[in-house]
């Protein structure tokens, strides 16, 4: 085993490199991944429980089904929107 070559940042603290640099960075994407989709499966099954519960029609349970992914997905641009800014707004004060 050869040891790991330890560089430093202007404050004299090691850096960290390559897959080392975030640990467990990849299982924490796949748990994120996996609760979203696992989210969305719930919320599309609670709209139809609900609309069979309530009988709805399927063509107009299918338009709300549709109107929540496009309400969804809409807070999700615009958090990635924001997030974007953000980081724009510090990488500008630097």
């Amino acid at each position: 085993m050869t040891p790991r070559r330890v560089t430093f940042d202007s404050g004299g603290r090691p850096e960290r490199q390559g897959r080392d640099a975030f640990p467990g960075r990849e299982a924490g994407s796949l748990a994120l991944a996996r609760t979203v989709v696992l989210g969305c499966i719930a919320a599309a099954l609670g709209i139809w429980w609900l609309g069979r519960a309530y009988e709805v029609d399927n063509e107009e349970m299918l338009g709300y089904l549709l109107s929540s992914v496009a309400f969804v997905a809409l807070m999700a641009i615009l958090g990635v929107a924001g997030a974007a800014a953000l980081m724009l707004l510090r990488r500008r004060r630097k």
